[in-house]
């Protein structure tokens, strides 16, 4: 678990050990380099940038969980019976988690058998990661460090990010792949890069979540979850 101290206690998943993402380079000699390491925050941003950690240190077995708990709770909550969205709540946006998640595919498709896309662009938006860079060079490290990640991290992954060429490591993707958009972006770029996805990556399959935007897992938590479960389930059984 690499998030704060605080949202460990807050909840975790069992038997997981917290070491922080701002502290792991100092606490490399608190894990096991002989065995599997698989690493979780909230969305998956930090356990990503955990990863690299890990690997750059001589770490081989290496696993992030995509989607971070927010995600594996959704998944594996028993499914409540549906009620009308009550339209308040914070969103939180899993867009990018799924750039880093194709690109560690094509990195390690051995490490992984199957990949659920949720809001995720076909083309990186370069211009808006070299000015949110700049933005943030001159915020306090104060703010990042709320956010659990450290300041040079962060600067260094959209460095990285704006890089990747979606549209030449999505083909190249073999595994079953479950590509989701909310409805409410019919009339919007998001859900033009989920049909190009869905045409490019072998294996897709393409899901709407009804009543839902861009948050789908806010949205419409019930049908996500739902629609998460169906896939895992069936990919299981291709798998056997």
């Amino acid at each position: 678990d690499v998030r704060t101290p605080m949202e460990y206690e807050a909840g975790a998943l069992p038997g997981a050990i917290n070491i922080p993402l701002d502290s792991m380079r100092g606490r490399l000699t608190e894990i096991p380099a002989d065995k599997p390491i698989v690493l979780y925050c909230g969305v998956g941003l930090r356990g990503y940038l955990a990863s690299n950690i890990l690997r750059n240190n001589g770490f081989s077995d290496v696993r992030n969980l995509i989607g971070g708990i927010k995600t594996f709770r959704t998944a594996t909550a028993p499914l409540p019976q549906p009620v009308p969205p009550s339209g308040n709540g914070k969103k939180v946006g899993l867009s990018l988690g799924g750039v880093l998640a194709i690109d560690y595919i094509t990195e390690f498709p051995e490490k992984v058998n199957s990949i659920i896309l949720i809001g995720t662009p076909y083309e990186i938006p370069k211009n808006i990661f070299t000015i949110q860079n700049i933005i943030y060079k001159f915020m306090p490290k104060r703010i990042f460090e709320k956010m659990g990640c450290p300041k040079k991290d962060m600067i260094s992954l959209l460095d990285s990010m704006k890089n990747l060429s979606i549209p030449e490591k999505a083909p190249n993707i073999k595994i079953n792949t479950l590509i989701i958009c909310g409805e409410k972006e019919k009339d919007n770029i998001n859900m033009k890069s989920a049909k190009q996805l869905n045409k490019v990556i072998q294996n897709s399959k393409f899901k709407i979540i009804e009543n839902a935007g861009h948050e789908v897992n806010i949205d419409n938590p019930i049908e996500l979850a739902s629609t998460i479960y169906d896939f895992w389930k069936d990919n299981e059984k291709a798998i056997k």
